[in-house]
């Protein structure tokens, strides 16, 4: 049913009233590669619109003449709007497809407790109206029932600009009250930053978007099925998102280590975001002198024995998937619990110290 889905990816990295961003323009390509991977995303490449700070031939000249602004994004708003008075011209009803992906990087701001905006190329600490706030839109579509399920992503701050009205939305009243499924991820909470870093591969990309993309790459996957849910997805975030942030970074109180992740329709695992082979990961089990000839046994949370061998060396190397096990010498008690996370940014070999 993918064939059906839409896509409005946008990363804007240049301000030339606020500081320059690193990680968003290469954010929202990577997001949109994952979307019109065959497998995964499955979202036609026609239906992804990829709004990007280098298409409108940056450096700009002033603030006043910065892209992408709010119209730019309203005109992707406006085609979607067409594609639905078009089908209800035909008496075919409003809905245009089946889900509709939208993903926000750049700078942003919460003018209130229950959104999530993002600030527009011409935007300044001071012309904050330039935005499109990205939940009221989300949540516009959504009643509108031009899609039977929103997925709305946004690595932006939501630092709190009181100050600052939300920008209308929408067409017109929403008569009708859809009965689809929403899934909301925030890089943050309220009143708090999201957070740019360099990553393992020597670039410098959002911490959530990261987070994100290793999870639908099956980091999130249930480890038995292989299904990346909008369960596992919400759990994978909020446990592991601190896992792609340094250890000074966590240190800091205005960066949080955990999404703000809500799935207000009880989406759970009836909203499927891929099918993959859930990864395994190299750990490097240390054992003692004392374990030599004997048994040694890896076993799940349930107890399930799932590798075993005979102690010949100083290290075991066995993979495993994501979860909690249990390294355990036979004959002696000796025993150790550890986690593999399933985070990118492990180091190849995962140790564990028996």
């Amino acid at each position: 049913m993918s064939d059906t889905d839409w896509a409005i990816v946008v990363g804007v990295w240049l301000y030339p009233g606020l500081a320059d961003l690193s990680g968003p323009e290469s954010d929202a390509v990577a997001f949109a590669d994952w979307l019109r991977r065959p497998g995964p995303g499955d979202v036609p490449p026609a239906q992804i619109q990829l709004i990007l700070s280098s298409d409108f031939a940056p450096p700009f000249p002033s603030i006043a003449q910065a892209n992408p602004t709010r119209d730019r994004i309203e005109a992707a708003f406006d085609q979607l709007d067409a594609l639905a008075q078009a089908n209800k011209s035909q008496g075919k009803g409003l809905r245009v497809g089946r889900r509709l992906y939208l993903y926000f990087a750049g700078h942003g701001f919460a003018p209130m407790l229950d959104e999530s905006a993002l600030l527009m190329a011409n935007a300044t600490r001071t012309r904050v109206r330039y935005h499109v706030a990205g939940k009221s839109w989300a949540n516009w579509f959504y009643k509108a029932g031009y899609f039977d399920e929103i997925v709305l992503l946004m690595d932006c701050c939501r630092e709190n600009y009181p100050s600052s009205p939300v920008n209308p939305v929408g067409y017109g009243d929403i008569t009708g009250a859809n009965q689809g499924k929403r899934f909301f991820g925030f890089g943050t909470k309220w009143k708090k930053v999201s957070w740019e870093r360099q990553m393992p591969d020597g670039k410098i990309h959002g911490v959530f978007t990261t987070a994100l993309l290793s999870g639908l790459r099956g980091a999130a996957a249930d480890i038995q099925t292989g299904l990346v849910t909008a369960s596992s997805l919400r759990n994978y975030l909020l446990n592991y998102m601190k896992d792609f942030l340094s250890s000074e970074d966590r240190q800091n109180p205005d960066i949080e280590e955990e999404p703000d992740v809500n799935d207000p329709d009880n989406a759970g695992d009836t909203m499927v975001f891929a099918k993959v082979t859930p990864p395994s990961y190299n750990v490097q089990i240390q054992l003692p002198p004392s374990s030599a000839g004997k048994t040694i046994n890896v076993l799940t949370s349930n107890f399930q024995v799932i590798a075993s061998t005979t102690a010949n060396g100083p290290v075991w190397a066995v993979p495993l998937k994501r979860g909690t096990y249990m390294v355990k010498i036979v004959g002696n008690g000796q025993e150790k619990v550890f986690d593999v996370r399933g985070s990118e940014p492990d180091p190849p070999g995962i140790s564990v110290v028996l």
